[in-house]
């Protein structure tokens, strides 16, 4: 099943500079993090790098839709970096 973007998500990547493309390129990739979100137990927060940053791809673990988009907090850069040696 491929993950939808939600209208919310969309916007955000767009004030963010992040386009639809390079978060289903990251959802994609072979180096992802994941990690449950604290505030949502239907939703994981996916983490991947596109163009040198860490991002933040918050997504319904039940319907597959993207939530939302954001950069990465430094505690997940962190983690990510370290799970994927970079």
């Amino acid at each position: 099943m491929k993950p939808t973007i939600s209208k919310h998500a969309n916007k955000r990547g767009a004030e963010r500079g992040i386009s639809e493309e390079a978060v289903r390129a990251i959802l994609a990739s072979n180096a992802t993090d994941f990690i449950p979100s604290k505030t949502d137990p239907g939703a994981v927060i996916v983490l991947g790098k596109h163009v040198g940053k860490v991002w933040a791809v918050v997504v319904n673990i039940n319907t597959l839709n993207v939530i939302t988009v954001r950069r990465a907090h430094k505690k997940e850069v962190i983690s990510y970096e370290q799970k994927n040696n970079k």
